[in-house]
């Protein structure tokens, strides 16, 4: 079928079978759009894989639009993104979209390219099924299949990557301007893509924008209150609601529509209730007051304002009391650098927040392997924090190549992994974790992380 098996095989360890489904035979998530001008029926999917974010622009923000040898660039939050009008790249007859009053821009990226694909109309997000494309078309490679929606109409599936290729196949000179006047407005330190958002009475907050599913707006009317619960009938399942302010009013004339913040680890999901959703913004993520309410990690500046850094930990175990299988501990102590091995982007950015806002420097690698290599070319960390099922290098190897090397064996590493047996807390004992916690129990990982760095610390001192 056109697919690939991969086998990994370590001599008394085991064996990893990879098994890769060619596209044309996966089911994907995938944005639904329109190109061709006023009353165009050409519809297309685009996998949402690659979809950054969605942007509108109208004459109150036209003026973000501005030319570079020739080519139409928009300007989003400091970054200019180049704009391809989906209409003329497929020769469907339209015009520059930039002469519109309004049009709509699906901000995608492939690799470390972001463009902006300009449409007339954007439906919604699909779960399709996606098919090969016909002999007829077999050399249109702007096209990665086809797809039937539910109301028989087939359709084409965009390739990303080659409708950039083709796009900029000639614009070498606008890349290079567009990187020039990039870097030239680039922050030296990390930045964080925040969501920003009013949460009730005014108040601004943000969250990290990799923590977000999605967005949804919820009828007042279709919440209901049961058991002291707030719930909404929600993709064939009900879906747990708790206000980021418990003094938002739903049944307010006004509102129309509430906006929701949804957050998933795949499992389990739950909405966040908000007044206003505001802006995407990147900015440098520095907690500079700790919080003061449930619920707030601390306040940072975010696009010009103090913003409370929202504790999604807070919410999501409000909503379910066992998704982390918390259970008091003791606070941690901060001041201490931190390696985060995790290859779960929920997890890295869920842990992220919370390990800042006490102070810790954190260090952060999405696989043993990466983790390894930055070991060998840093300064070495006080602790090591390692997830256990990853891509490259597992856990467990990568502890056991920590502890064979002279430089790095003293450094105490905590396995924090959603694995839970006998076999597997013994193996990660024999590998060289010193502790062994089961994800995520927040507290006591404050009681681990104080326990070995406050050893640390002591000795330190003592050597000094």
């Amino acid at each position: 079928i056109g697919g690939t098996i991969d086998i990994f095989t370590q001599k008394g360890r085991g064996t990893t079978f990879k098994i890769k489904l060619p596209l044309t035979l996966a089911i994907i998530s995938a944005l639904i759009v329109r190109a061709g001008g006023e009353g165009s029926q050409e519809v297309f999917a685009i996998p949402q894989s690659g979809v950054v974010e969605l942007v509108r622009v109208s004459e109150a923000n036209k003026e973000l639009i501005e030319s570079i040898h020739g080519a139409s660039v928009f300007r989003l939050r400091d970054k200019l993104l180049p704009l391809v009008p989906l209409g003329c790249l497929l020769a469907l007859g339209t015009k520059e979209r930039a002469e519109e009053s309004s049009f709509s821009i699906v901000v995608i990226k492939v690799g470390e390219m972001q463009f902006g694909l300009v449409v007339d109309e954007i439906f919604d997000m699909q779960e399709i099924v996606v098919k090969p494309v016909g002999r007829l078309l077999r050399d249109a490679d702007l096209y990665a299949g086809t797809t039937i929606l539910g109301n028989g109409q087939v359709i084409l599936i965009l390739d990303s990557a080659r409708v950039a290729a083709q796009a900029f196949s000639q614009s070498s000179d606008l890349q290079g301007s567009l990187e020039a006047k990039n870097d030239s407005r680039a922050v030296e330190a990390d930045r964080t893509t925040l969501l920003l958002f009013r949460t009730g009475g005014g108040n601004k907050a943000v969250v990290p924008l990799p923590l977000v599913a999605r967005l949804e707006e919820f009828a007042p009317a279709a919440i209901e209150h049961v058991d002291r619960q707030l719930l909404v009938q929600y993709r064939g399942a009900l879906l747990p609601l708790i206000k980021a302010d418990p003094g938002l009013d739903l049944s307010a004339a006004r509102a129309s529509s509430v906006p929701a913040i949804i957050f998933s680890d795949g499992k389990r999901a739950m909405g966040l209730l908000v007044e206003e959703i505001l802006d995407i913004v990147d900015e440098n993520l520095q907690i500079q007051t700790q919080g003061q309410s449930p619920g707030v990690l601390g306040v940072a500046i975010a696009a010009g304002h103090a913003c409370g850094v929202i504790d999604t930990y807070h919410f999501i175990r409000q909503a379910y009391p066992d998704w982390f299988k918390v259970k008091p501990a003791a606070q941690s102590r901060p001041g201490a650098r931190i390696l985060l091995v995790e290859d779960s982007p929920f997890f890295r950015h869920l842990l992220q927040p919370i390990l800042e806002s006490k102070g810790y420097a954190l260090s952060i690698a999405e696989d043993g392997a990466q983790a390894y290599e930055y070991l060998q070319s840093n300064p070495v960390p006080d602790l090591i924090l390692s997830d256990i099922e990853m891509p490259v290098m597992n856990g467990f190897e990568l502890a056991e190549k920590v502890r064979e090397h002279p430089a790095l064996k003293n450094v105490p590493m905590v396995a924090l992994t959603s694995l839970d047996t006998p076999a597997d807390r013994m193996r990660a004992k024999r590998s060289g974790f010193d502790d062994f916690l089961v994800k995520f129990n927040r507290d006591a990982l404050a009681a681990v992380l104080q326990k070995h760095l406050h050893s640390t610390t002591e000795v330190e001192a003592q050597a000094a």
